[in-house]
């Protein structure tokens, strides 16, 4: 959806941020980039910031 909806030109980017995402290993920074990759079709994609976790 986030993809699609920068194709559209109604984002630039998006990001993501999420504490359990990371520290109960739901999954990886390599994995999310993959997911961006395969849902926009190639490398392109418009994923670009990630949050991560720093004091818990």
């Amino acid at each position: 959806m986030l993809e699609e909806a920068a194709d559209a030109g109604q984002v630039r980017a998006y990001a993501i941020a999420t504490w359990p995402g990371f520290t109960d290993r739901f999954f990886t920074i390599s994995q999310l980039d993959r997911l961006a990759s395969e849902a926009d079709g190639g490398r392109e994609h418009h994923l670009r910031a990630v949050q991560l976790p720093v004091n818990q």
